[in-house]
């Protein structure tokens, strides 16, 4: 474990002259996307077509390196996993970054078959729980599903939160879904972007100067890039404490946006267990498809993954 981790951080350090590099990542391949994932970094760091460019945000190796070295949360990019509020980090620490057992690395490769893998972390100093990562293409299908896990392994005072995290470049809208008969969306930012409301959905331009967030207790998120179009959708369950206002955030900034699928509050006793399923689809657009068309897509992929079904 301890060499996985050491070759994780040797190669963020290494890449100074581009994005940081995984040497270790596993790839994975349906003939439709790619997966690529570190299992010692703990991270999908790779997702595309087959044969296209990735459509995950990386950190350069130089903001990696100064990071590192300021003793501030290194964020290298990718899809990762954090286990806890974000408001318990210097409560629980006394330092403000993400639980450095789960987020930090050291993660192993524990099953691996042609189109699926499972990773685990190390287990946490504070919360006594370990992860599980299920990463796992559908055959036949631009489709993926990543299953998030925490297992209780010690006593802990403190709650738990399967809080997944996907990292991409800005695009050019997002699709937030709504959820009905409840307050649709809460938004803080210091210039709003511009909304246009849909059945079951906003259609997001963001501001590209600033930091926004949405959140709310939709189902599914999306953005577009040109043709191509990513849907990701996961179960929202009504009742249970989201702390930050809702199951699901969009966060956009001028660097990056984040699609976010936060699991309620729950504590566990030793033995006992939480996960849940991000589903991830990748969708080729018409070349003339607008801003309607694409958010009737969206609708329709979304909620196809959530019922499971593989025909469009």
């Amino acid at each position: 474990m301890k060499r996985l981790l050491s070759t994780f951080c040797f190669a963020a350090l290494a890449a100074a002259a581009g994005t940081v590099a995984f040497p270790d990542a596993v790839t994975l391949d349906n003939g439709h996307i790619r997966v690529g994932v570190s299992p010692a970094a703990g991270r999908i760091v790779d997702f595309a077509p087959s044969g296209g460019g990735n459509l995950l945000w990386l950190n350069t190796g130089a903001e990696v390196r100064e990071l590192r070295g300021s003793g501030r949360w290194v964020n290298y990019g990718g899809d990762r996993l954090w286990p806890e509020l974000y408001n318990y980090w210097r409560s629980i620490r006394r330092v403000n970054i993400p639980d450095p057992q789960i987020d930090g690395g050291g993660w192993v490769l524990v099953e691996r078959a042609p189109l699926a893998l499972t990773i685990r972390s190390r287990v946490s100093e504070s919360l006594g729980c370990r992860a599980l990562r299920r990463i796992e293409l559908v055959p036949g299908r631009p489709r993926l599903a990543v299953t998030n896990r925490l297992e209780q392994v010690e006593p802990t005072p403190f709650p738990v939160q399967l809080w997944p995290v996907t990292q991409i470049p800005p695009a050019e809208y997002y699709f937030f879904a709504t959820a009905p008969a409840r307050v649709p969306y809460r938004i803080s930012s210091d210039e709003q972007g511009v909304i246009t409301v849909l059945p079951e959905q906003l259609v997001y331009r963001a501001p590209r100067s600033t930091t926004t967030k949405l959140t709310g207790n939709g189902e599914w998120l999306a953005a577009r890039f040109g043709e191509l179009l990513l849907v990701q959708a996961s179960r929202h369950a009504p009742g249970a404490c989201y702390p930050e206002g809702g199951s699901q955030l969009l966060f956009t900034g001028p660097r990056y946006a984040e699609l976010e699928f936060c699991g309620g509050l729950r504590h566990l006793k030793p033995g006992e267990a939480v996960e849940n399923t991000v589903y991830w689809e990748l969708v080729r657009l018409p070349r003339d498809a607008g801003e309607t068309e694409a958010a009737r897509v969206t609708r329709t992929t979304a909620h196809n993954l959530l019922q499971g079904k593989t025909q469009p």
